[in-house]
């Protein structure tokens, strides 16, 4: 499995644009909700986790909400989150295939991306249940997971997970089996993406309040931990200092462009 040095986070072409749409209406049914088939609000921004034990929250959840709403609520997250940062993978999808096989490739390597994540859902938002049900005070629960995400940053596990994010599979051009290779491809990156994201997730699902703001911060780091170069896995605090570094070229970019823009020459 050959491994390339950072994936681009974009395609130079209409694709991409069309991954940062359906993520921007993916946003725009988290912040204002799905209607009666999406349990958005209550599920996803762990308005339900920050309420509990509560019995009124119990009897919404196992009454109201079918597991094809809840699968499909995540699934809704899912997209809001991390559509841009696979724009890498379906690239080489793309490149790796035949321009009639192209769309079918794509779509199996989203389906089994797409199919780790929903499985994976039960045991994390079990596990922030168990957390809220375990502790008295529900910022108590957010601490908790947020001790576990520094606790997994600094784990040479997580750098070896995250250089996993970027290798790159040959994949099968022929035939009926386009689909099972770009299937494998995406179950293989979703497990990774997971392995590596998870106590992220967890932390945005355990916050108290404005859990929408910490899932943006949650993606916005994500996305930026994706920027950065396959590091060799050792016991160190795993930080995105390309996109940190980035940020503050473009800050100090901003800063002087308005300084500039202030002092304009006297006339003569």
């Amino acid at each position: 499995m050959a491994m390339q040095q950072g994936y681009k986070l974009y395609w130079p072409n209409t694709t991409f644009q069309v991954l940062v749409f359906a993520s921007a209406f993916g946003w725009v049914l988290l912040f204002f909700g799905g209607g009666p088939y999406l349990a958005v609000p209550a599920l996803c921004t762990g308005h339900i986790i920050a309420t509990l034990p509560s019995k009124t929250e119990f009897e919404y959840v196992l009454t109201w909400l079918s597991p094809g709403q809840l699968a499909l609520s995540w699934t809704t997250m899912l997209f809001a989150m991390m559509l841009p940062v696979v724009s890498g993978p379906l690239s080489h999808v793309w490149a790796q295939s035949f321009r009639h096989d192209r769309v079918v490739a794509s779509a199996s390597f989203v389906l089994g991306y797409t199919a780790i994540w929903v499985i994976a859902a039960f045991p994390l938002i079990y596990l922030a249940v168990f957390l809220r049900l375990t502790t008295s005070v529900p910022y108590l629960q957010f601490v908790l997971a947020i001790g576990m995400m520094l606790i997994w940053q600094m784990m040479p596990w997580k750098q070896y997970a995250q250089n996993k994010c970027h290798s790159q599979r040959p994949l099968s051009a022929f035939g009926s089996t386009t689909f099972r290779s770009g299937t494998r491809y995406g179950v293989t990156h979703g497990f990774w993406c997971f392995t590596t994201c998870s106590p992220i997730m967890l932390a945005a699902l355990a916050a108290p309040s404005h859990s929408l703001a910490w899932m943006i911060a949650a993606t916005l780091w994500i996305w930026a931990e994706r920027l950065e170069s396959p590091r060799k896995p050792m016991f160190r605090l795993n930080v995105p200092l390309r996109a940190l570094r980035a940020g503050h070229y473009g800050l100090m970019h901003v800063i002087m462009s308005v300084k500039l823009g202030m002092v304009r020459p006297n006339p003569m």
